[in-house]
Formats: structure tokens, sequence, C-alpha cells
């Protein structure tokens, strides 16, 4: 009985010290070690050449769950995976004299941490104020169709780039943004994204968004409830139709086929 003791003595010993390294491990385990955080002086520029929108945490030393996301959230794979690959990564220090102090008064920064998505051009997409757990994060970050139709231009400035770079004004419209999801799967692949760039400036009108309405209704677009999205082409000077290309509910399960025949990208098949 007295050897028994011992044992689990020992046994609880040894649990005891193991559980004191991981500890440790964790306590000095820092977010440098796993996401290669871009500086904010780099990160538009950066942003801007890889047409990815920005990530940027703002956090202090002082800050405890901004501590805890170190240690959980910025070191959950998953979540280290889509900023290092679907954006650009960086964190301020909200206490840096001259980053912290800009960043605090652009986008009035109230409480740490404070998670924003930018455009490339540093306009803000969303936030997000306070600790989020891994889950969380993947949840915020998921929302990748509004990330991605924010990198498109307006309709009035796409109309005018693409005049001015001699390009066709491509104009996606959808009834509501119940579709989107679907959509940018297909319009993230690598091979749409570089054949839309090399031929058009894209543009997105919602007929539920009330700022967008005017647009569809000065070129009578999207007429028929029949249809849940429609592709134009247009030439931007005169802004004369050159192609029109609707998708029925019944087609969303094709889309990729008429992004093909608006691109001629026949990777879209793959």
């Amino acid at each position: 009985m007295k050897q028994r003791r011992v044992q689990e003595i020992k046994i609880f010993g040894i649990a005891g010290i193991v559980l004191t390294i991981a500890a440790a491990i964790m306590e000095y385990r820092t977010v440098e070690n796993v996401i290669e955080w871009i500086s904010y002086d780099n990160v538009f520029n950066i942003a801007k050449e890889e047409q990815k929108a920005i990530y940027v945490v703002v956090y202090a030393e002082w800050c405890g769950p901004c501590k805890l996301m170190d240690k959980t959230t910025f070191a959950n794979d998953t979540v280290i995976n889509s900023l290092q690959n679907d954006l650009v990564a960086t964190r301020v220090n909200i206490d840096d004299e001259r980053t912290g102090a800009d960043v605090k008064k652009k986008f009035n920064i109230q409480a740490m941490p404070t998670s924003l998505l930018l455009t490339p051009d540093g306009q803000e997409i969303k936030r997000h104020v306070g600790y989020m757990s891994s889950t969380q994060m993947l949840e915020w970050l998921g929302d990748t169709a509004k990330i991605l139709f924010a990198l498109w231009n307006d309709f009035p400035t796409a109309r005018s780039l693409a005049e001015k770079n001699k390009k066709q004004l491509l104009v996606l419209v959808l009834h509501d943004s119940v579709h989107i999801p679907v959509l940018q799967i297909e319009l993230r692949r690598a091979e749409i994204k570089n054949a839309l760039n090399e031929k058009y400036i894209p543009t997105l009108l919602v007929n539920a968004n009330p700022a967008h309405g005017p647009h569809i209704q000065q070129y009578s677009l999207l007429p028929s409830t029949d249809f849940v999205a429609a592709f134009y082409v247009f030439d931007p000077a005169s802004m004369d139709v050159k192609q029109v290309l609707p998708v029925r509910q019944s087609d969303i399960s094709q889309l990729r086929f008429f992004i093909y025949r608006i691109t001629g990208e026949r990777a879209a098949f793959n």
C-alpha cells in the first residue's frame, strides 16, 4: 500500500512538471514566431501589388486580451494560413508614438484589441473590438465575399478607369447579396481574376442596395426577377452594351461557365 502511494506521488509529480513546462512554453511563445507581420509602413504597397485586403490588429503591451490572442488565436494554424495567404497582415502598438498615434486618430481606436479589415488604399471594410477566439476569428475572416467585392471600384470610378485604361467595363448585377458566396468562390480563382484584370474593370451593383438603385434604373439592368444575376459588358465611353449574360436561379451551380463565356478563360472549367 505504501509502495503504491509512492508511485502515485511520482506520477502526479511528473505530470506537474510536464504541465509547468507546457505553461512556460505557452507563456513565452510569441506571435512573431508563427505569423509574418508586415510593418504598417509597407503594408499598403504590398496590398496594392498583391490586390489583397489588409488585416490590422491594434494592441497594447499591457492588454490582457491582446496577449491571450497572441498565445491562442494567432497561434492557430488555420488562422495563420488565412492571414498569410488571403490577406496582408500587420499589427500596431497603440502606444507607439508615431504609428500608434496615427492609427488611433485615423481609425478612432477606443479599445484594444481592435481588428480592422482595410482595402489596399486604407478604406475601412469592417472592424471588431475585443478578444476573438480562433473560431470567432475564422468566422469573421471567412466573410471573404465582402472583402473581395470591396476591392472592386464603385460604378462611377470603374467606368472612369475603364475608359482611361482602354478596357471594357464589366458590371455584375445582383438582385440581392444572397448569392455572393457562390460568386466569390469562382471569382477568387487565380485564372479568373487574371483574365478579368487583363480585359475588364469590374464593378458590382446590388439591386437591394439603395445606393446602387439609380445606376441599375438608369441603364435598365436586371429587368426580370427570373434572373438572380447578370453580367453586362459596356463600352465605357458610349455606355453601349456589348454583351449580356443573365444567370437564372437554376444556373447558379454552373456559374463558372458564365464566367468562362465572359473571360474566355478555359481554365475555369477545371
